[in-house]
Formats: structure tokens, C-alpha cells, sequence
């Protein structure tokens, strides 16, 4: 869940040259799979939300052994596994969320960063972008639990990807964000290589907190999507994107 951090992004001082259609469209998509397609979103886990999670998640066992599992439940509530598409669920694992807060978490950083990355790749390569770190999120998470039969969902992954292509062309850009202090929450302006660091480095501090036994988060999914982001949009040439963009552009007086 990328909430999880000191750290909540509500807005970003870096205006928009058009409204950022498909990141609504992406977030449009993730609040309606939980609202209306997945079971068990208010009522918590049972054999039909079960079979759904298996189904669409993405279970590292089954990638990285090209098999799908069959039989019962792993530790679940005793009901069988439904057929599924392994490759398929790489995909629709990304638009899957456990809870609100989660959902929550995920879709408030992809309107806070996507909306800038998809201005300046513009739709097709933005939705390319999109699935494309998605997925190198995903394997970086299979390829550190590759016997886990825990599935695993959200679009954190992909989002990840957009706060490192964020980082690359916007280092500089001021963030509103809340600081939680105890019981006292502060909106602070800072700059996105501070909010984004600090994102950055809380993922390896709960990585460390799971290692020691406790939390479900796929953080390595976190640290491969962001870091495949910041690749990935200088192989589309985004840093000279943003260089055209900010160009003024020629005017002629009568």
C-alpha cells in the first residue's frame, strides 16, 4: 500500500496542459472492481472472495513454476481453486485491492503523480508506461517470493512506477503533503526528491519490519515498480519531452 509512509501527498504545485483524462479513467476502473466486481470488499474473507483473489492475483508460485495451483484454498476457508490464466492475472491482479484503505492510498498517489507523467507521454505511451512497470513490479516481487502462495493485488506496483518517472522529470516540483505528528496533522510544502525519497526509504524500513515478522505489503514490488519507472521514461524520452513542453511558445503581434 503506498500510504505507507511519514509522508501523505495530497497535491503537487506542477500544473497540467490538459485534464488527465486516462488517470481518471485508470482510477475510475480500480473503484469499480471493488465496489462492483469483487466480493467480499465490506464483509472480509470468504471461500467465493477467495476463489476471486486466486483467480485474477497473481500467486508467485504459479509464475514462477508456469503452473496453475489446484485443489483447496492454501490456508483458506476449505473451498476449491478455480481455473484461471496465469499471464492474464498479471494484469488484473494491478486493478484488485484488499481494502479501502488501500484502494484509498493507491489512487491518491496516481492522481497526485500520474497526471503529470501521462501530460507529458501523452495517452498511448502513458497506458504503456502504466502496464509495463506494473509488470516489472510484479516480477520483482514473484522473483523475491517465488514459492509464496499468498496472491497478490493492487495497483501499488504500477503507481510505484509513475513516482520514479516523477522523480527524473519533476525533482523539484513543490508537494503539499500531511505530516502526521501524533495527534497534530501538518500540510507541509516540500520538494518531490524529499516526499519521494522518503517514500523510497520507508519501503525498505517495511520490508525490514516484515523480515522481523510482521505485515503483508509487497514492498519489493514497490521498490522494482519505482525503480523500473525511472528507467523506463528515460527510454521514452521524457526528460526531453518536458524540456519541448516548457518552450514558450512563438507569438506574432499585429
Amino acid at each position: 500500500m503506498l500510504g505507507s509512509t511519514s509522508l501523505i501527498p495530497i497535491h503537487d504545485e506542477n500544473p497540467t496542459r490538459t485534464f488527465s483524462i486516462l488517470t481518471a479513467v485508470l482510477i475510475g476502473i480500480n473503484v469499480f472492481v471493488f465496489f462492483f466486481l469483487q466480493p467480499g470488499a465490506s464483509r472480509g474473507i470468504d471461500c467465493q472472495t477467495a476463489q476471486f483473489l486466486y483467480k485474477w492475483g497473481v500467486v508467485p508460485q504459479e509464475i514462477s513454476d508456469n503452473v496453475v495451483l489446484t485443489g483447496e484454498v492454501p490456508g483458506g476457508p476449505g473451498c476449491r481453486l478455480l481455473p484461471k490464466s496465469i499471464h492474464v492475472s498479471l494484469i488484473s491482479s494491478m486493478f484488485l485491492h484488499g481494502d479501502l484503505l488501500h484502494l484509498g492510498g493507491n489512487m491518491l498517489f496516481l492522481w497526485v503523480f500520474g497526471n503529470n507523467i501521462e501530460d507529458t507521454l501523452g495517452k498511448i505511451k502513458y497506458m504503456l508506461f502504466y502496464l509495463v512497470t506494473g509488470l516489472a513490479a510484479s516480477f520483482a516481487h514473484i522473483l523475491t517470493n517465488a514459492d509464496s502462495v499468498v496472491p497478490t493485488i493492487g495497483a501499488s506496483g504500477a503507481v510505484s512506477g509513475l513516482l520514479g518517472a516523477y522523480l527524473i522529470l519533476f525533482p523539484k516540483a513543490r508537494i503539499k503533503a500531511i505530516l502526521p505528528l501524533f495527534i497534530i496533522w501538518q500540510i507541509v510544502r516540500l520538494p518531490a526528491t524529499v516526499v519521494l525519497g522518503v517514500w523510497f526509504v520507508s519501503q525498505f524500513l517495511i520490508g525490514a519490519g516484515q523480515q522481523a515478522g510482521g505485515g503483508g505489503v509487497a514492498w519489493m514490488a514497490h521498490v522494482g515498480g519505482f525503480v523500473a519507472g525511472m528507467l523506463l521514461i528515460l527510454v521514452m524520452g521524457g526528460r526531453k519531452k518536458v524540456r519541448q513542453q516548457q518552450v514558450p511558445t512563438p507569438v506574432t503581434y499585429s
